[in-house]
């Protein structure tokens, strides 16, 4: 039963388009009727101007077979039109609704995705279904109605089909390949627009967790949207040339048709060539032929559009791990004490990576977070962004759970300062402006500042005009890092998560990085994940985590005298360091 129902899942996503799909059809009534009356006039020629004797109607007859052809080559074009139309619209759509889907998602699902098959969905997909419903669709339609007509039409004239073969013309050939440059150059300006909504998801999904944790979703997805609504518009420019090179080589091969009907007439007439009959047949013959062809494939084309189709229903139908409750509050601000209640937290049905959490932060203070790779500091911070909820216990901010605020509302108030910053394939001065978009010019140069990073960008070739490269590949690391802080300085959040600052960076830019972390910290709520003692030694207390536990927590100072797991591991770092 799956495939029946998705079939008619798929052709419930055409509702939309159905003002063109409407309009294609009706052009499709008109068009299929004209295309065969000129066939029809070969017999009135045959039969009532030659052997009737009525030589003063071939002209008016031609004359009659032209205007039907041009009835159907006008109704024809609009058609492929509307149809097109239909197909590119149907495809900027579906990839906006999957774009926004995986927007919504945590970044704990982009994670066990590959992010290549994810774009081989957005993009080569969404292309496999549009190109199999729509145009299997406009196909079928079409030549299903040409055979019932031409069928009906031979019967009507007689029991005998004979068959011949049309000759190419070679003027057809010179037409298109007048036009072709014109036409690939179109096809890949519409290529290379593809390739940068390819570019737009990539970055995306790569950054997903600096989006989510500066809430910016809505900017990514005015982005991309911006990114298809062009690939869209270069399309419609191949498609508009398409619809006129067309037409005009079936006239080319319809005025080849006319010039012979005519001579064969005028041949008839003198006694060199008879049965006109056969003429009409001959016509007729490609027009069934054709047809019977075509709807062969319509069932290999419907096996293309349903595994394509799968593909994209298993993004648009996973389920969302957060979603905001229809009563969840809005705040106004984030500085109310964090409280932990008994919080645990398990990936699927493996086992926990975090159990029986219980603490409570007041506002402004900092604390760190130490234990050994696997503890579950990445997956604690996790949880303060809530980029996944808890499988156990209840995180509180103020007398409110975290479940119950909105999500959107909850990251507007976070500044997430990860382990290897993001930074997008832009200049500096917009990568520091993504922690807030209204920011002023005046506020970035004051962030970088106090990130210590207005000195090596002023180095660099274009000051911060200087575009970073994909994931900010012509920065060192230090430098990608300040970069971070300096957006995050911007956001000026009440809330500041970081995780490992400083353990990507090379050591000539970690005491300078460590200075803007720490002007970062003041007056806020810090989380700090480390390793290194320079960092720990400044928070407020620190927990430290053994197998999901905190099994030590308090000033830096007081764990070392305790020498407890905290002072061994301080000093093993030390050691190492």
């Amino acid at each position: 039963m799956r495939e029946p129902n998705q079939t008619r899942r798929l052709l419930r996503e055409l509702a939309p388009y159905r003002r063109q799909l409407v309009l294609g059809l009706i052009c499709l009534l008109i068009a299929g009727p004209a295309a065969i009356v000129p066939t029809l006039m070969w017999m009135v020629v045959v039969d009532y101007v030659l052997l009737g004797d009525r030589i003063h109607w071939l002209v008016p007859s031609l004359l009659i077979a032209t205007a039907f052809y041009a009835v159907s080559a006008f109704f024809g074009a609009w058609r492929d039109r509307y149809f097109e139309f239909a197909g590119q619209a149907f495809i900027r759509d579906l990839r906006e609704r999957l774009f926004s889907k995986l927007l919504r998602q945590t970044p704990g699902y982009i994670n066990e995705q590959r992010s290549g098959d994810l774009q081989s969905r957005v993009i080569s997909d969404v292309d496999a279904v549009e190109s199999s419903l729509i145009s299997g669709f406009s196909t079928m339609a079409q030549e299903c109605y040409t055979f019932i007509l031409v069928l009906g039409a031979i019967i009507w004239i007689a029991p005998l089909v004979g068959a011949t073969v049309f000759v190419p013309l070679a003027i057809c050939f010179f037409v298109v390949r007048h036009f072709n440059e014109r036409m690939k150059a179109y096809y890949r300006a519409a290529r290379n627009a593809l390739g940068e909504v390819g570019a737009r998801l990539q970055e995306t999904v790569g950054g997903f967790a600096v989006i989510k944790g500066f809430n910016r979703q809505a900017y990514e997805q005015a982005h991309f949207t911006a990114a298809t609504d062009d690939h869209y518009k270069k399309a419609l420019k191949a498609v508009r040339l398409r619809t006129v090179i067309f037409p005009s080589i079936y006239s080319i091969a319809f005025s080849t048709n006319v010039i012979m009907l005519g001579l064969g007439a005028l041949l008839v007439y003198k006694g060199h060539f008879t049965l006109g009959g056969l003429v009409v047949l001959r016509g007729f013959w490609w027009q069934l032929n054709s047809p019977v062809r075509t709807l062969a494939q319509v069932n290999d084309l419907i096996q293309r559009a349903l595994a394509a189709s799968a593909r994209i229903y298993q993004v648009l139908d996973a389920p969302v791990a957060i979603e905001d409750k229809p009563d969840a509050r809005t705040l106004q601000h984030a500085r109310l004490p964090i409280q932990f209640d008994r919080v645990a937290f398990a990936y699927g049905a493996g086992g926990k990576v975090l159990d029986e959490l219980n603490f409570l932060v007041k506002p402004g203070e900092t604390i760190g977070l130490a234990g050994d790779s696997g503890a579950g500091k990445t997956t604690l911070l996790g949880l303060l962004a809530r980029f996944q909820d808890p499988t156990g216990g209840t995180i509180r901010v103020g007398e409110e759970a975290l479940t119950a605020v909105a999500e959107g509302s909850w990251r507007t108030h976070l500044a997430v300062v990860p382990q290897d910053t993001f930074l997008f394939n832009t200049s500096v001065f917009e990568n520091i402006r993504f922690g807030r978009p209204d920011a002023t010019d005046a506020a970035v140069y004051e962030a970088a500042d106090l990130a210590n990073a207005s000195g090596f960008i002023s180095r660099l070739p274009e000051g911060f005009k200087t575009v970073v490269g994909e994931r900010g590949v012509k920065l060192s690391g230090g430098q990608r890092q300040r970069i971070g802080v300096a957006r995050a300085f911007l956001a000026n959040p009440d809330i500041l998560l970081m995780d490992e600052p400083t353990s990507a960076v090379e050591p000539e830019s970690e005491q300078i990085i460590q200075e803007s972390i720490f002007a970062l910290m003041k007056g806020r709520t810090v989380f700090l994940s480390s390793h290194r003692p320079s960092l720990l030694r400044q928070t407020d207390r620190v927990f430290y985590l053994e197998q999901g536990r905190i099994v030590e927590s308090g000033p830096h100072d007081m764990l070392m005298t305790r020498n407890g797991p905290y002072a061994g591991m301080i000093r093993h770092w030390t050691e190492l360091d």
